[in-house]
């Protein structure tokens, strides 16, 4: 049975530990006194021709960039260095991200805008990031089994909080790897995204299978 055990960051985000089994200590706290708080300010802009939103998150730009392998942030926190996981050693971390796409805080600092065809507001949601090992060279897939199920429970835990926020409508959790598509970090690692709305793509999806099911039922195959 998977064991979640979560503390605070120095700057007051949260970060959880997933362990397979119970006895991992993960309670070293985050020494990084002078981690200034983070400053986050997500806005979603409404398109009104495609029917699609676009997100504007500039903080973004400052976020730590290609760092070589002994300063990755993703790491445990050893040798007299301090990352983003305080603990020596870890199974699977999730924390808040530092540099979201998306924040919960930006309601604070994002005014809503509704003057058509203009129409914009605060990209209310969350953005975490899923440390899935310790190993800096170990990819998701030669993980084992057990360790894999451990990643896959701490998707379905975050998975299940983040879909009891208010203003969050989709949860959708992906890894991150490889430089094509924009990876900054190369500790194997993935994120999951809170949406303040639900991706055009995966409305389409649910449309296709709402459409199925009001044509054949529960069987069958997916008609246009």
């Amino acid at each position: 049975m998977t064991v979640r055990q979560g503390i605070r960051l120095a700057d007051g985000r949260e970060l959880f530990y997933y362990d397979s089994a119970a006895g991992h200590d993960c309670s070293a706290p985050d020494r990084r006194e002078d981690l200034p708080v983070a400053v986050t300010a997500s806005q979603v802009r409404w398109n009104p021709l495609f029917r699609d939103y676009a997100v504007i998150a500039g903080h973004r730009q400052t976020r730590t960039y290609k760092p070589p392998p002994d300063l990755c942030p993703l790491c445990p926190s050893r040798d007299m260095t301090s990352t983003e996981i305080p603990a020596d050693d870890y199974e699977v971390a999730v924390f808040e991200n530092r540099f979201p796409s998306f924040a919960l805080q930006s309601v604070d600092t994002v005014p809503l805008v509704d003057v058509p065809p203009f129409r914009s507001g605060p990209g209310a949601g969350r953005c975490e990031v899923v440390c899935f090992t310790s190993d800096h060279n170990r990819p998701f897939a030669k993980l084992s089994p057990e360790h894999a199920r451990t990643v896959i429970d701490a998707w379905a835990d975050r998975t299940s909080a983040l879909s009891s926020i208010e203003s969050i409508d989709y949860v959708f959790c992906f890894e991150n790897r490889g430089e094509e598509i924009g990876v900054t970090l190369s500790h194997p690692h993935g994120q999951i995204y809170g949406y303040p709305f639900v991706p055009p793509r995966f409305f389409c999806a649910g449309e296709a299978a709402r459409h199925h099911r009001e044509r054949v039922g529960t069987g069958g195959v997916i008609a246009s």
